[in-house]
């Protein structure tokens, strides 16, 4: 049933996708190298029809400590065929080089289907605990490494020092990633009834699936508009909704 694609594609968009900033408070112990704390929203779309929406919140806690939630649900018909909560969350503290996660929670629930998994990060012994249905696998932990979650704020960063390389390792289940984007030409694109001059970034894998993100400069280098593209190629967007 399409309904039910349009919910599986929505759920892998989500996961990289980004919001729009809403005004919070800044604490002044913010380290100067981070992105403000911020809540994010956005919509997403797959084959012009609406099947969902993310919420995120960055923040700081004590000192340098900082927390960064996604929650994301599937809306209107993909609500009423087959529900989608998909809750991640990254807690660490922020050192010059940027955010260093001591753990990293997943979970999917869709139906009565639950899938969850965590990374515990282990800095003094360079080791990584993954945990999934209770099955726990112990994996080397190299220097720089972030979670899926984290790695986006590190994109932000290094889109703001303006830097050449965009590349990031990632804690997997078991191990870690190397992501590799693509900057390309400067753009203008639309969202939330504004228009924002943005970078465009590419994350291509081997498979053939395809993810474009538009950061925009006057948001910190948010993206305004995410395209993911399937191998058949089935194309979701996620575009910023609002900025309050």
């Amino acid at each position: 049933m399409r309904s039910k694609r349009h919910c599986r594609l929505a759920a892998t968009t989500l996961l990289l996708a980004w919001g729009s900033l809403l005004p919070v408070t800044v604490p002044a112990d913010t380290p100067a190298n981070a992105p403000a704390p911020f809540v994010a929203v956005y919509e997403v779309r797959t084959g012009g029809i609406g099947v969902g929406t993310m919420t995120r919140r960055f923040q700081f806690g004590a000192g340098s400590d900082y927390r960064f939630e996604s929650v994301v649900e599937s809306t209107g018909l993909v609500a009423m065929l087959k529900p989608l909560r998909i809750e991640e969350t990254s807690v660490g503290g922020w050192s010059g080089d940027g955010p260093r996660p001591t753990r990293y929670d997943y979970a999917r629930r869709s139906g009565r289907k639950l899938k969850q998994s965590a990374i515990d990060f282990d800095w003094s012994g360079a080791r990584a605990v993954a945990t999934v249905n209770a099955t726990s696998v112990d994996f080397e932990l190299p220097a720089g490494t972030v979670d899926k979650l984290s790695y986006q704020l590190v994109l932000m960063q290094d889109l703001a020092a303006a830097k050449a390389t965009l590349a990031y390792r990632v804690a997997d289940v078991g191990k870690t990633k190397d992501y590799v984007l693509e900057r390309g030409p400067r753009e203008q694109v639309s969202a939330g009834g504004q228009v924002y001059a943005t970078v465009p970034v590419e994350y291509a894998r081997d498979d053939g699936r395809r993810t474009v993100l538009w950061c925009a400069e006057a948001l910190g280098y948010l993206p305004v508009r995410i395209e993911y593209r399937e191998k058949d190629g089935e194309v979701t967007t996620a575009t910023l909704s609002r900025r309050e």
